[in-house]
């Protein structure tokens, strides 16, 4: 699901790329080799996998520095009904 995220964020151009340069074309060949399969049960239920077809570390630091960001500028908002800490040790 980070992955698919990712991928929307960058063909909704929300990243800047300042010089397309030969580290740029690392970057945006290990995004090509990330896709996001459809994917299907015996019971016929559908979900969305991502998926590699070669070299992809640079895709997956990207989506770890997306987590990081959003956790960061996010708020923590608890589940409804659930307990966020648990007092029984006092």
């Amino acid at each position: 699901m980070r992955v698919q995220k990712l991928i929307h964020a960058i063909k909704a151009q929300k990243f800047g790329i300042w010089r397309p340069d030969e580290k740029f074309q690392i970057i945006y060949k290990h995004l090509h080799n990330t896709r996001i399969m459809d994917e299907q049960d015996e019971d016929g239920n559908v979900w969305q996998r991502a998926t590699r077809v070669g070299d992809d570390h640079s895709a997956s630091a990207l989506v770890f520095c997306m987590v990081g960001l959003e956790r960061k500028t996010k708020p923590y908002e608890p589940k409804k009904n659930q307990q966020t800490f648990y007092f029984d040790f006092l």
